[in-house]
């Protein structure tokens, strides 16, 4: 998609074209065919490559099919949900700048607490946040560059850096387009927060500033390295859609289980890569079943939106024999596998089992010190 694509996209005829296809059924070769009868073949293309970025933002995003954007913004952009929790964090700015602002969604957010510079290196970029402008929460100014003269007197700065290179996810925020080194070197004067992937290395960060592990519906999302101003304590972990989060001292390792309680319980991944798991562990009355391993173990309920938990039915010994007479004996029909710290897969181990029940359950793989063993619990 170029810039004459974009034009045609916001003309009449595009917007009318994407109505009338988002309206229409069929597989992509169909809805190609059918829009060929009536564009040439790069303004087909450009339609259903708008139908498709819609399509991916629209789970995350209220107001994908009134953006314009392309496929490749859409994978990489943020959803509604954390883009407006992030920037709740630029509270009482003056002016914010969004470096490597892709198609918009962070601006858009960004824009509703202070007038936001919304900066990219792409035309085709820039073109599309500038028709999405219109969305904006407050002032918004789009600007093709890469980083601007005025970053010294905004103030405040967000940057999503890119991320990928040739299809390939990069992890580590100093491989990224610009890297965590030139960030650093910015003369930002008040505070800027970085967006890193998920599984980003945390060692080369510790020190640095504030580590946000933001999480929905029980995914990792990313995790935000604030600095300066913007900067409000320890690592957190957050859930925007409570609109709750939680801090407290990292590193600590929960205190050993005897044997297996009545409940497991299961983190939340941002729990477990924020370094807090052990604290908030101790602070509940968790037991850990086997040091480096994340799953617990309690002998009471626990409700608490960082933890799955559930009841458990059963445990033996990992060896099949033992796994299937336990199984048997509760009646189990469907079975999900989870392993950690186990050497099989659970598509391996499933192969030694005969479910002929009626009953659902969860099996978990793991171990408890150093003897493997199989957890049988609910599934709810």
């Amino acid at each position: 998609m170029d810039i004459a694509d974009v034009e045609f996209l916001v003309s009449d005829e595009g917007r009318a074209k994407s109505a009338a296809l988002r309206r229409r059924p069929g597989d992509g070769h169909a809805l190609i065919r059918w829009l060929r009868r009536s564009l040439s073949p790069a303004q087909a293309a450009a339609v259903y490559e708008l139908h498709r970025a819609r399509c991916t933002l629209g789970a995350r995003h209220s107001r994908a099919g009134e953006m314009f954007l392309d496929s490749e913004a859409a994978a990489q952009a943020s959803s509604e949900l954390v883009a407006r929790w992030r920037s709740e964090r630029f509270a009482g700015a003056d002016r914010i700048v969004d470096l490597c602002c892709g198609a918009g969604i962070d601006a858009l957010a960004l824009s509703g607490q202070a007038p936001t510079m919304a900066v990219d290196a792409s035309a085709l970029r820039l073109a599309f946040l500038t028709r999405n402008a219109s969305l904006a929460e407050g002032e918004l100014q789009p600007v093709r560059g890469m980083v601007p003269d005025c970053i010294r007197e905004a103030g405040f700065v967000f940057c999503d850096p890119d991320r990928r290179q040739q299809g390939r996810r990069l992890l580590d925020p100093q491989d990224a387009s610009p890297s965590l080194d030139q960030l650093l070197e910015l003369p930002v004067r008040r505070g800027m927060g970085i967006k890193l992937a998920p599984g980003a290395p945390l060692d080369p960060l510790e020190g640095l500033g504030e580590l946000e592990f933001i999480s929905v519906r029980r995914e990792l999302k990313e995790i935000v390295l604030w600095l300066g101003d913007l900067k409000r304590g320890g690592p957190r972990v957050s859930l925007p859609a409570l609109r709750r989060e939680w801090l407290g001292q990292p590193g600590l390792k929960p205190r050993p289980a005897p044997e297996v309680g009545a409940f497991l319980l299961d983190p939340d991944p941002a729990l477990i890569r924020s370094g807090l798991l052990g604290d908030l562990a101790r602070r509940k009355g968790l037991l850990g079943l086997s040091p480096g391993l994340a799953w617990l173990t309690a002998g009471e309920p626990l409700d608490h939106p960082l933890f799955t938990c559930r009841r458990v039915l059963a445990f033996s010994r990992a060896a099949p024999r033992h796994v299937q007479k336990m199984l048997s004996q509760h009646n189990m029909g469907t079975l999900d596998i989870s392993r950690r710290g186990f050497p099989q897969s659970p598509e391996e181990f499933r192969r030694n089992l005969r479910l002929r029940g009626t009953e659902r359950g969860h099996l978990y793989l793991t171990r408890l010190g150093d003897q493997r063993i199989a957890i049988l619990t609910d599934s709810e």
